[in-house]
């Protein structure tokens, strides 16, 4: 069963399969009757009333009907089924498979470790926060060592130079990375758990369908890239192709927006897990230092 990055990316190439099973048909068909014409005229009429009805949409779309006119291989495309081999069989597609922005907001799962160096003056340049007896990453400060490792807000930290942080206070992890050794500290991470990525395609006026006040999602347009896609309300934007957006002004985050390709991937989470992480950090130091370079891919 393929994955596409946006549902105007599997409708297209639902169309594409679709006419590529028609053409098919109908190149059977117009053989069949060449090999062997039906009595009273050349064309196979029943095979084309099939085409018609799949031309039209007035056939029967169950399994088994999909499965009769179109076979078994792209039936199970469009019914859940398991294709037997990992061939792409993708046809057409809205979205590059090497669009940059979605590459940059890619989460990972799994875990990733990272070997960072403190500053000059013996930071990270991060600000850990205690929640739900975990320990994430509330804040990167620009240009920091942690900045240029890849860290963001959001990661979670799983371990701290061999030590699992499960259920510390934050006051003990900043001791223990106050403590360590400046010339690198190994820290464990996992990619941004409370977060999503969604990618959307602008419409006409270079937006791709949705409100946002102080980076909230505040509402939707109708019919719009993000509806389709299953944008919430009460969420927070975190990134816009890859590119943190935490602290910015709302006509800043736009502007990035409407700077971006045809296709925007954005990185959203729960406004009140977001509200949590930020609480104990105060929105002026976010808005005047937060990193917000965009990532290399």
């Amino acid at each position: 069963m393929p994955l596409y990055p946006s549902l105007e990316d599997f409708e297209v190439d639902k169309m594409a399969h679709v006419q590529q099973a028609v053409g098919q048909k109908a190149q059977a068909a117009i053989q069949s009757a060449a090999a062997a014409p039906a009595a009273g005229g050349l064309y196979d009429w029943e095979s084309l009333d099939v085409l018609q009805q799949l031309m039209y949409g007035t056939t029967d779309i169950s399994p088994a009907a999909l499965k009769e006119e179109l076979g078994e291989e792209i039936a199970q495309i469009y019914t859940g089924g398991r294709v037997r081999d990992s061939e792409d069989r993708t046809l057409a597609v809205v979205t590059q498979k090497d669009n940059v922005g979605m590459m940059r907001a890619e989460i990972k799962q799994g875990v990733r470790p990272m070997l960072i160096a403190k500053d000059q003056k013996g930071v990270l340049g991060i600000a850990p926060v205690a929640w739900d007896s975990g320990i994430f990453v509330g804040f990167v400060w620009a240009g920091s060592t942690a900045a240029m490792a890849g860290m963001r807000f959001g990661d979670q930290i799983l371990r701290i130079n061999g030590e699992s942080v499960a259920a510390w206070k934050q006051e003990k992890v900043l001791k223990v990375l106050r403590n360590a050794d400046p010339s690198g500290v190994e820290i464990v991470v996992r990619d941004r758990p409370y977060a999503r990525t969604l990618t959307f395609q602008k419409d006409a006026h270079n937006l791709c369908g949705f409100g946002f006040k102080e980076g909230q999602i505040t509402s939707l347009v109708k019919d719009s890239s993000a509806v389709r896609n299953g944008l919430l309300t009460k969420h927070q934007l975190l990134e816009v192709n890859g590119q943190n957006v935490v602290g910015l002004k709302d006509k800043d985050i736009l502007q990035i927006i409407k700077e971006s390709p045809q296709t925007v991937t954005v990185t959203i989470a729960p406004s009140f897990i977001y509200k949590s992480m930020i609480a104990g950090i105060g929105f002026k130091r976010i808005k005047k230092y937060m990193d917000h370079s965009v990532p290399e891919v």
